[in-house]
């Protein structure tokens, strides 16, 4: 029975390393991406959400600069309430 060299069992082993580390690795780095892109797609929807509020904020504003209405309180309120819907969706 002759001896195997011992470079032979260092390749061996390395291989065999190696297969472990990606077989571990691969999933992992697979599992964090795709939670990186679901969050990226939340915070996405979310700052659209709060982009189309402000439009209409500012649509409303305006609206409101054109038409000159006397009842200012009324009109406060609303913007105030619409201030208050996108400071909610921003803490989310």
């Amino acid at each position: 029975m002759s001896d195997v060299p011992l470079s032979t069992i260092n390749i061996l082993v390395s291989g065999i390393m190696g297969m472990f580390g990606g077989a571990i690795s691969v999933p992992v780095n697979a599992i964090m991406n795709w939670f990186l892109k679901s969050r990226e797609l939340a915070m996405k929807a979310k700052l659209e959400e709060i982009s189309h509020l402000r439009k209409l904020l500012l649509k409303h504003n305006f609206e409101m600069k054109d038409k000159k209405h006397s009842d200012t309180d009324a009109l406060i309120e609303k913007i105030n309430i619409l201030n208050d819907r996108i400071r909610d969706i921003e803490n989310r």
